[in-house]
């Protein structure tokens, strides 16, 4: 009994000689190639915000799942990553429309606003139809005789670029027969008015030219509360303008300087007027692999003297070096960018530091793991301008990087323990088989 006993505690030790890996800690300071000091102005055990910089989105893996926040002692300090988005609330006003009538000269609608009388600063125009660009004029009363202008010359206009190219070979002389918009319209009929509280509001469309006259729908006004997002820009730089795949097309392509730079939409300048173009932009990382990130319109048009224009394409959430804008410009004149500003949300590293303690970011190791904390949802909702703020110091490279690598068995990083293990097994059958043959001699005799 204490034999069998005996072959299985040798059996269990050599199982786990075999089986057992190395226990590492996920914070190993020379697995991360980079790191930079958290300077704090105020410990006052309240959140601090520091801003992410570029250097960051071009060492740290694409989604910031290396970061790590350690202290003189390599303690790990928990963190948030945090972006100010914009915020917009509306509040709907109640009204009627009492009047919609259209005269030689001009659109007209009237709305009564119900009682209680609120403020409102915004409102949207709803027309009967599409292509058209006019700088109208909104009013308001509170007895519907005596008229007090609340903004006046505000351009609002409608394209439906499947209806019709008409509208815009007028405006800016140019050929887009054939250009294919078919699945793109653009349209800009909400505004701001500085806020007002008055009964009646009235808005007035004049109607352009020979143009056909613009009527109107309906009217919302609204009370609209809005919290600017928190931005940062990026100075793209074109290094290369070339014919593009299509005969009629050309390739800008503009380099902001780092990978997985954050990249909510892009605004190209450029001399001209008067041309609306169908642009696609692309991105890249490498200058190699190219993955479509939005399609639009650019146009700048004429109104009233004035010029109405949009060169900016929203991306969404992008996360590029490079962005290729091919332009279709069809039989046209090409249009020539000037320069190319991409924008993106400001993201913040939150942590609530200690009293004398000091910080540092760690990034730079494309095998670390996302870290989860309960930070995120303590801070989650919150407006960063509410946080203590804080910034960061010069990068500093690791001197003693090395890459991580994943533990591997013992067996295979030890070949000879196998050996040493096949040898004890050896030497256990053995001993066992000389009390076997000792017992059944005994028991003979």
């Amino acid at each position: 009994m204490r034999y069998a006993t005996f072959f299985k505690v040798v059996t269990l030790f050599i199982f786990c000689a075999l089986t057992a890996q190395p226990v590492l800690g996920d914070v190993m300071p020379k697995n991360w190639q980079f790191s930079k000091p958290v300077r704090i102005q105020n410990v006052s055990k309240k959140a601090v915000a520091i801003p992410l910089d570029q250097e960051i989105y071009n060492s740290a893996k694409e989604d910031l799942s290396d970061l790590r926040v350690v202290d003189q002692g390599g303690a790990e300090c928990p963190y948030a990553i945090v972006a100010q988005s914009e915020r917009k609330t509306d509040e709907k006003i109640p009204l009627r429309i009492i009047a919609n009538k259209m005269t030689q000269t001009e659109s007209v609608i009237t709305a009564e606003l119900n009682e209680p009388l609120k403020p409102f600063n915004s409102l949207k125009v709803i027309p009967e139809s599409n292509n058209f660009a006019r700088k109208i004029t909104v009013e308001g009363s509170n007895d519907n005789k005596k008229w007090q202008v609340i903004r006046k010359g505000i351009t609002v206009y409608s394209f439906a670029f499947q209806t019709t190219h008409t509208y815009f070979e007028k405006r800016t002389n140019e050929i887009y027969r054939g250009y294919g918009f078919g699945r793109y319209s653009e349209e800009n009929l909400f505004m701001y008015v500085p806020e007002s509280t008055f009964k009646f509001v009235r808005v007035t469309v004049p109607h352009d030219q020979d143009k056909e006259p613009v009527e109107l729908k309906g009217l919302e006004i609204f009370k609209t509360v809005k919290t600017p997002a928190e931005e940062e820009s990026f100075k793209g730089s074109i290094i290369k303008t070339e014919p593009g795949a299509d005969p009629k097309s050309v390739d800008t392509i503009v380099d902001f300087g780092a990978v997985n730079t954050p990249l909510s939409r892009i605004e190209m300048a450029t001399r001209e007027s008067n041309f609306f173009r169908r642009v696609e932009i692309e991105g890249s990382n490498d200058m190699k692999t190219w993955k479509r990130a939005a399609g639009s319109v650019i146009f700048s048009i004429s109104v009233d003297e004035e010029v109405e224009k949009n060169t900016t394409v929203d991306l969404g959430a992008a996360k590029y070096r490079y962005i290729k804008i091919i332009t279709f410009n069809g039989d046209n004149k090409p249009v020539k960018f000037v320069s190319v500003t991409g924008y993106g949300p400001k993201k913040f590293l939150v942590i609530i530091p200690a009293a004398g303690l000091q910080y540092r970011l760690l990034y730079g190791n494309p095998a670390a793991k996302a870290a989860d904390y309960d930070l995120g949802n303590v801070v989650r909702g919150k407006a960063v301008q509410t946080f203590d703020a804080g910034s960061l110091g010069p990068e500093l490279r690791n001197e003693k990087y090395e890459p991580y690598k994943e533990p591997r068995p013992w067996t295979e990083d030890k070949p000879y323990i196998l050996w040493l293990a096949m040898g004890i097994i050896i030497v256990c059958l053995l001993f066992l088989g000389f009390q076997v043959i000792k017992k059944m001699d005994a028991g003979g005799k």
